[in-house]
């Protein structure tokens, strides 16, 4: 048996860089590298990962970077509850302007797809995608955060509540009836 034949029976062929390929369906910079899950130095973007996966890493920094406009947001939603979408138009106004702003600029969506391509590098070179865990005690942190201020502000009230309430019999009577 020639080498060329075990080279057919093992589905892989020489290139010029004397490289074995191991023959796929998938181009090599989709299919190659380390893992076998494409060519890590490769900077070319599919339709898909440009529209929908950088949008999301868009997504991902225009609520970091709107934080504040955020919060303000979602104390009033908390303030208002079921009445916010009315109550609320001024700070989501201004959120959203935050948003279109970043979004529209040039500079900030280049950010966006560096910031995918090292990922999707990590990922190709290791097999890992370590972000979810990073945004995930990201979040865990805001919402603890965020618990935390809601309980000092139900405290606030609470306090309060105890400076004005009557401790006649007949105010107790009415504190009945005002919950």
């Amino acid at each position: 048996m020639s080498t060329s034949e075990s080279e057919k029976n093992n589905n892989t062929e020489k290139t010029e860089e004397n490289v074995r390929r191991v023959k796929t369906v998938l181009p090599h910079h989709m299919a190659g590298g380390p893992q076998g899950l494409g060519d890590p130095e490769d900077r070319t973007l599919r339709i898909v990962e440009e529209d929908t996966l950088v949008g999301n890493v868009m997504r991902e920094r225009g609520r970091i970077i709107c934080e504040k406009e955020l919060l303000d947001f979602m104390v009033c939603s908390d303030e208002h509850y079921v009445l916010f979408p009315w109550r609320c138009k001024t700070e989501s106004r201004i959120y959203n302007k935050c948003l279109t702003d970043l979004n529209s600029d040039p500079k900030f969506q280049e950010e966006c797809k560096e910031i995918y391509l090292q990922r999707r590098k990590h990922y190709r070179l290791t097999g890992r995608y370590d972000t979810y865990h990073e945004k995930n005690e990201a979040m865990k942190e805001k919402l603890a955060e965020r618990k935390k201020m809601k309980e000092e502000q139900r405290q606030q009230k609470l306090q309060e509540a105890q400076l004005h309430a009557d401790t006649s019999l007949l105010g107790r009577f009415k504190n009945l009836f005002k919950s």
